[in-house]
């Protein structure tokens, strides 16, 4: 079983400038993708039989090389209130009764940022 301890708060370093580039690696079109230790830069593939990967450096520049020190959750992270007010009214009703509990159940936190929102 799974406990928040288990899990470390890691802050975005990504570079809202990089992440902004038409000429991004998307997911979709990755189909590897490598990281070397001491490297700022992520080496990707977009075809399976080339034999040299792309590079894309989507760090910030202060982003510091060496290992971050971070700290443990001591909390699960969780949603905005309003936010699974909203999946319960809208999506519950057609969810299979398997997947209500977890619903139910999950931890609301008024402090958590909408992770979806950084995408659109």
């Amino acid at each position: 079983m799974m406990e928040n301890d288990d899990f470390r708060n890691f802050r975005s370093e990504t570079s809202a400038t990089q992440l902004k580039r038409r000429e991004r690696p998307l997911l979709a079109d990755t189909v590897c993708c490598k990281f070397v230790r001491g490297s700022r830069k992520l080496l990707y593939k977009t075809d399976y039989r080339s034999d040299t990967f792309e590079k894309f450096d989507f760090l910030k520049k202060t982003f510091p090389l060496a290992v971050p020190t971070t700290t443990f959750r001591d909390n699960p992270r969780g949603v905005p209130e309003c936010k699974k007010a909203g999946i319960l009214h809208k999506l519950f009703p057609l969810m299979p009764p398997t997947r209500h509990a977890f619903w139910s159940n999950l931890f609301t936190n008024t402090d958590s940022n909408d992770l979806c929102e950084n995408f659109k």
